[in-house]
């Protein structure tokens, strides 16, 4: 079967990017390692070995700053690759809802952003709030 490759995709340089969990029947759930992800699929590896055309539940967790988005989606195994002391899986999500690849894109690009430029601006979608309590005197009649 030929490589799946997905034109926005983001590597895990920074390991609380993203992390993830698989299971074949959402009892027994093993953490695997990202190496890359899209919206449409990721790259773990793993020291288990499965089949191509399995079909793996995920459970997703991609972290934005401060906010962890867990993200729980199937995936078909469409490519292996075998290495010394485990595998390489690539995967391809299955009956994902459009609104989940919007926010997916949406967490990647601002995770793009805050990692290549330095300084925020008030066009990227961060923003900080100081909010003080108002102090009022309460009233006696």
């Amino acid at each position: 079967m030929g490589s799946f490759q997905e034109r926005f995709t983001q590597k895990n340089i920074n390991a609380t990017l993203c992390t993830a969990s698989v299971s074949l029947d959402m009892i027994r759930w093993r953490s695997v390692e990202v190496d890359d992800v899209s919206t449409s699929g990721l790259t773990f590896y793993t020291d288990k070995a499965y089949k191509v055309g399995q079909v793996l539940k995920v459970d997703l967790r991609v972290y934005s700053k401060l906010t962890e988005f867990d993200i729980p989606l199937e995936a078909k195994i469409v490519e292996e690759k075998k290495s010394v002391d485990g595998y390489t899986y690539v995967v391809k999500f299955e009956k994902i809802e459009e609104h989940v690849k919007v926010q997916l894109d949406e967490i990647f690009k601002a995770n793009i952003v805050s990692a290549t430029n330095p300084e925020v601006t008030a066009g990227d979608g961060i923003y900080s709030f100081i909010l003080n309590p108002m102090n009022r005197t309460a009233k006696v009649r």
